[in-house]
């Protein structure tokens, strides 16, 4: 699906402003690690059930879609020198896909 067209997602994905680079690994040895543009968010969360409480962090990975389309659960990626593994992959419909992380 391509942008909208009140939105320029290279303006937006900008490395000097918000953006920042991921290196993905390939699942198959004989393909090369490839870099995509996007926006890291490693979000904290303090979810309680009761006076349990369990203390959680979700890092994502926003970028475009088109960028995205090699991208594949369990894959490794590196994003300012911390490795994590993609989870899932997720479209949001405008353009851009949410690759949900986990720790390694």
């Amino acid at each position: 699906m391509s942008a909208p067209f009140w939105e320029d997602l290279d303006e937006f994905l900008d490395e000097d402003e918000f953006a920042v680079p991921a290196i993905f690994t390939p699942l198959t040895e004989a393909s090369e690690p490839f870099q995509v543009v996007g926006i890291f968010d490693d979000a904290y969360a303090n979810p309680r059930l009761g006076e349990y409480e369990m203390d959680t962090r979700k890092p994502r990975f926003i970028c475009k879609e088109v960028d995205a389309s090699n991208i594949q659960r369990s894959m490794r990626c590196v994003i300012a020198g911390e490795n994590y593994l993609v989870s899932t992959v997720e479209s949001e419909g405008a353009g851009l896909v949410h690759v949900m992380l986990e720790f390694e």
